[in-house]
């Protein structure tokens, strides 16, 4: 069994091929990387219930530190595959966070960018400003790579990320803005673990 990103799984089945080819009997279990799982029906793959449990809490821990330091624009960039599972798993912390307020995604002080949506900056800007009128801030949770109406990937490369490239979009309403990378590789932390992975 391994443990793998989608170059090992190239790997793998390269060593498959082989084995059949030469008649070695050989089985591979082969597990994704959660926040790069790009296979279909996967997203509660081993390990999906404790990235998503830690980006809720890293999540928690930057509405605090935006509130606390009176940000009216934070933006979280989270890392992953060409799916948006673990961006999606973010909105679950904002809508059970401000259920007291309404249930739809509207009324909530979030914006969720998922890479499955095509991206459009006139109407991203509109919905920041419309929210931080609203409610006085906005929270935007982004995946890492976004794509426009054509489904061609945003090209971000001046900015060195996504979530620099939708700061730099903000700067022009003249809010204050903060972006911050939700680092994965720390998740493996046992306060992180879920008992869906155990």
């Amino acid at each position: 069994g391994v443990i793998c990103n989608q170059e090992s799984l190239d790997y793998v089945q390269t060593l498959i091929r082989v084995a059949r080819q030469t008649g070695y009997e050989l089985q591979i279990i082969a597990i994704p990387l959660s926040n790069y799982n790009e296979l279909p029906m996967t997203d509660h793959s081993l390990g999906y219930g404790s990235y998503a449990k830690y980006v809720n809490a890293y999540l928690r821990t930057f509405d605090t530190w935006l509130e606390a330091n009176h940000v009216q624009v934070g933006i979280c960039e989270i890392e992953g595959g060409n799916n948006g599972w673990l961006v999606a798993s973010a909105a679950l912390n904002y809508t059970v966070a401000n259920s007291k307020l309404h249930s739809n995604e509207e009324s909530l002080p979030y914006i969720v960018c998922l890479p499955e949506q095509p991206f459009n900056e006139d109407n991203f800007l509109s919905l920041v400003k419309n929210k931080v009128e609203k409610f006085g801030y906005v929270r935007v949770i982004t995946h890492s790579q976004l794509v426009d109406d054509e489904g061609n990937n945003i090209e971000f490369t001046e900015y060195g990320s996504i979530g620099a490239y939708l700061g730099n979009l903000i700067d022009s309403l003249e809010y204050s803005v903060q972006v911050n990378l939700c680092d994965l590789q720390v998740q493996p932390l046992s306060q992180f673990i879920s008992k869906k992975d155990m």
